[in-house]
Parts: C-alpha cells; structure tokens; sequence
C-alpha cells in the first residue's frame, strides 16, 4: 500500500508539474471497485477528462494513464519538456 501510495504522489506531482507549466489546473481521482482501480485526470477549467487509466492492480492502472499521456499533451497543445 505505501508503495501504491508513492506512486500515486509522483504521479499527482508530475501532472502538477505539467499544469503549473502550461497555466492550467488538474484533479486526480482514484476509485476502486469491483474489476480493479480506476484513474482519471480531468482538467479543471472545464472538466474534460484529460486521461484515464483502469487495471486490477493500482500501478497498473497508473501506468495505463501514462501511456496516454504523450497523445493527450500532443491533441491538447500542452508542454512537458524538462
């Protein structure tokens, strides 16, 4: 679970870091039910789902969000350079 928990910070900071860069906001919302756990990040000025992410397992479902993200920075004009 800490571990779980330590993924879930690195990841809330990396989309900080994204919206701090870019002026804009995020909120990250991890639900669990019955298949698994659920990840999803919308932008905050309008709502839109910015990524998603399911899996069993919580690193699964980070990871899923992940490999999104190069498409959703790309179709949103968002910038993630270092």
């Amino acid at each position: 679970m800490s571990q779980d928990i330590e993924h879930l910070k690195q990841f809330k900071a990396r989309m900080k870091a994204i919206a701090r860069k870019n002026d804009d906001e995020f909120e990250t919302i991890v639900t669990f039910d019955e298949k698994g756990y659920h990840v999803t990040v919308t932008e905050k000025a309008d709502g839109h789902v910015f990524l998603s992410g399911h899996g069993g397992a919580f690193f699964i479902a980070l990871d899923a969000a992940l490999i999104e993200l190069p498409g959703a920075l790309k179709d949103w004009g968002y910038d993630d350079s270092p």
